[in-house]
């Protein structure tokens, strides 16, 4: 069990964290990071914050799928076992749309 004081403070740095690659004021707990005008050179950003301030090593699919700070905070709060991530197969025979 996450301790509940530790996630709150995990989540509000997050939330700091992604007003700063926003260049925006503050996030909210709950602010889609998409929704707010981020782009995938933002969420590459974003990862590399994340990862330094936390000692983690997520992947900017993770930070895409869950898009707020109170989605992230688990995986980053100290502590957390971050599961790994499956890569996904893009293969395309060739000739084929």
């Amino acid at each position: 069990m996450l301790d509940p004081d530790a996630l709150r403070r995990t989540r509000d740095d997050l939330a700091a964290h992604i007003a700063h690659v926003l260049g925006a004021e503050r996030a909210g707990p709950d602010d889609d990071f998409f929704d707010q005008g981020a782009d995938s050179l933002t969420a590459l950003r974003l990862t590399a914050r994340i990862n330094a301030a936390f000692g983690r090593d997520l992947d900017v699919r993770t930070v895409a799928e869950r898009r707020t700070a109170r989605r992230l905070a688990p995986l980053c709060v100290s502590g957390a076992v971050v599961p790994p991530t499956t890569p996904t197969s893009r293969s395309m025979t060739k000739g084929t749309r």
